[in-house]
């Protein structure tokens, strides 16, 4: 028997302390309104788990090779849309802790030939299985938090944005049983511990733009009641703009080149260096942490990154109940 999909598109977010998801669409097998509902439809028990970097939705035509997929770069310390093994271990675990905990058996099928191939024909090859559970996934770092009581937060550090598509397809039919898109963002809870401003300033202290235009925008610091996680004292703080406005890491009227400032346009072209000092004097993070004792680590990165993951976990779990 084939079922037809129902399809509930919504944007939901929940932020509570230590909680902040964002869903943006959902899906259900037709006849059933809940994820408990449409797997029991289906009678699984046993589920395979596939998870693979790319920013496509997992459809039945998509092919799994070529440019559609984020390929590893191990160069790199931190890919700028790849998780690290690591994290996507971690992935992989929280949406399998998810299924166990709902009484699924679960295993991964990463392990067996997948590249190169549709996802229709890795569901038909899938043995021993009754569904396939297909997680797509992409990452962005960006420092901005939100936009929130009319303006931009950011922290100090760039968060990875994490976007999940999930699909969960019975393995004879091929029947969507389940769908999921969210979004997630571990930095978030920052803002959920905000404490008191430090301070505020103008990001032009003359008036005027490197353009020569008058500019009264401020920017401010605030400390957050979440502390560093190497030495638990110093606050981690968070940075204030104008709504919708500029990254943090700019810096006015310079551009970073082979790790050195240069002055954008004609400086740039002449490679004309510019002193460290001369550039952090534009730059918006280096002044507004200047005001506070809190140096960004890896460690916190981490945790944050981590708490982004666990909040996938958390809002998939509390879709199965």
């Amino acid at each position: 028997m084939r079922f037809g999909v129902l399809i509930l598109g919504l944007l939901w977010i929940c932020a509570t302390p230590g909680f902040a998801v964002e869903v943006e669409k959902e899906e259900f097998a037709r006849g059933t309104s809940s994820a408990s509902e449409a797997f029991a439809q289906f009678k699984v028990k046993r589920l395979g788990i596939l998870l693979v970097a790319t920013e496509k939705r997992p459809d039945l035509g998509f092919n799994y090779s070529g440019r559609a997929l984020l390929t590893e770069v191990r160069d790199l310390p931190q890919d700028a849309f790849r998780m690290s093994q690591q994290y996507e271990l971690a992935l992989y675990e929280a949406v399998r802790n998810v299924f166990f905990e709902a009484g699924f058996q679960a295993r991964s099928l990463n392990r067996e030939p997948w590249e190169r191939m549709e996802l229709k024909e890795v569901l038909s090859q899938a043995k021993e299985v009754d569904a396939v559970c297909v997680v797509h996934y992409n990452i962005h770092r960006t420092y901005k938090i939100w936009d929130r009581d009319g303006y931009g937060w950011s922290s100090p550090f760039q968060g990875m944005l994490l976007e999940v598509r999930l699909r969960t397809f019975d393995a004879a039919s091929q029947d969507l049983i389940y769908g999921l898109e969210l979004r997630a963002l571990g930095t978030e809870e920052l803002y959920s511990a905000l404490g008191e401003m430090v301070v505020e300033e103008p990001l032009y202290p003359g008036g005027s733009d490197e353009h020569g235009t008058p500019n009264a925008y401020k920017i401010a610091v605030y400390q957050a009641a979440i502390h560093d996680l190497r030495t638990g004292k110093l606050p981690i703080p968070l940075i204030r703009t104008a709504k919708g406005s500029l990254d943090i890491s700019y810096v006015g009227g310079w551009a970073a080149t082979d790790g050195k400032y240069k002055m954008e346009h004609e400086m740039l072209r002449l490679n004309i260096p510019v002193s460290d000092d001369v550039a952090n004097e534009n730059s918006v993070l280096a002044r507004m942490l200047e005001y506070v004792p809190y140096r960004p680590r890896p460690e916190d990165v981490e945790y944050f990154d981590l708490k982004g993951i666990h909040h996938c976990g958390q809002m998939l779990k509390e879709k199965l109940r």
